[in-house]
């Protein structure tokens, strides 16, 4: 099924969208985008694809940059760029950790893991790696190819997304068993938890001023938790996708988050107040968004998808063009299930129909 005006409830199938803002479209890939970063410097954009390969692009023309980086034999899961910009750290579903230098497009360290059971984490640093394997997290140090403590225990399930905060003091993980835990990076205890969740999340990010926990579930509902009071945020949970969540981001002064949903839009919202800030965001081919990324000054989100392209968006121009006039619009959605699922999202996906409140602009 084909992301378009039919994945969403009838009344917002009536209501105009925003003026299009997707200011490039990255063509390269030849299978579904699991995970993608801006650099440092916000002039390329990192993409890991079920391709097996790597690609960098040029965000001002929206090509790609040199052949594709390969050597991995599974899926790129996630990645990550060393704040200095010059390497690139993968992880693949094939088990291996891959550092690459920019300059050569060569990797100088391979690191051999068991095959993790849900997309790692890169700390900030690109110093460590947080590995799901089933109920349990391991943490493996980059450079050395060691792990130096004993898998965390904690959940009763499987663990399905793991995060770290951006200052890379912390890191939490989201279950099938519905509970958020909270970890020192340092100690490895637990610092803070269970925040409870009322259904099984698939994504989960620190806003970047280390505040609050968001969250995104199956039934496309995205929460955010006080990150020191453990309470949920008094709006409640932030409804606007009619399925799963895959994907989020912080933008950069942390007052925003960006989501990517398997009903194939991507919104910007307000953590502060739990509004729609502008979205959603169409034009994908295919009907999920697997993977979003904000471009360091927070203007740019990219998205990619299970057709195989990154869409570049100017959220500012929409803001500002949603400025001229927005309607809030309501409605209550049940959908069958997708008769599609990606085989690379193995028995995790769910699909679920909630009730919409978002806003569209004239």
């Amino acid at each position: 099924m084909s992301a378009s005006k039919s994945s969403l409830p009838p009344s917002l199938r009536t209501a105009p969208p925003p003026k299009p803002c997707c200011t490039r479209t990255l063509k390269g890939h030849s299978d579904m985008i699991w995970c993608m970063a801006y650099t440092p410097d916000g002039r390329y954009i990192i993409s890991g694809s079920v391709d097996k390969s790597i690609r960098v692009w040029d965000v001002t023309t929206g090509d790609a940059i040199g052949p594709p980086l390969e050597g991995h034999s599974g899926d790129v899961l996630t990645l990550a760029i060393t704040p200095d910009g010059k390497n690139v750290i993968s992880a693949s579903r094939d088990g291996t950790v891959r550092v690459w230098d920019l300059s050569s497009r060569r990797a100088t360290n391979i690191l051999k893991l068991p095959p993790p059971t849900a997309p790692p984490s890169i700390s900030p640093d690109g110093r460590q790696i947080l590995s799901p394997g089933g109920k349990t997290i391991v943490i493996w140090h980059i450079d050395t190819d060691t792990s130096a403590f004993e898998p965390l225990q904690g959940h009763t399930d499987r663990v399905t997304a793991v995060a770290w905060s951006q200052d890379g003091k912390k890191f939490a993980s989201i279950s099938v068993d519905k509970n958020l835990w909270v970890w020192d990076a340092g100690t490895r205890q637990l610092t803070a938890g269970p925040f409870r969740c009322e259904n099984h999340n698939w994504s989960i990010v620190f806003s970047s001023d280390g505040r609050h926990i968001i969250c995104g579930d199956l039934a496309g509902r995205i929460w955010i938790f006080d990150y020191q009071s453990g309470c949920l945020a008094s709006f409640g949970p932030l409804v606007g996708h009619t399925r799963v969540v895959y994907s989020l981001v912080s933008l950069a002064n942390g007052r925003r988050v960006a989501s990517g949903s398997q009903d194939g839009s991507v919104c910007i919202w307000d953590t502060a107040t739990g509004t729609l800030v502008v979205g959603p965001f169409q034009g994908h081919s295919a009907d999920i968004i697997l993977c979003v990324a904000c471009s360091p000054d927070g203007r740019f989100v990219a998205s990619g998808s299970d057709d195989g392209t990154i869409r570049v968006w100017d959220t500012e121009a929409a803001i500002t063009d949603c400025q001229a006039g927005c309607t809030s619009v309501s409605a209550i959605q049940n959908q069958p299930p997708s008769a599609r699922r990606p085989e690379s999202l193995d028995s995790l996906t769910l699909n679920a129909s909630i009730s919409s409140s978002v806003e569209f602009c004239h």
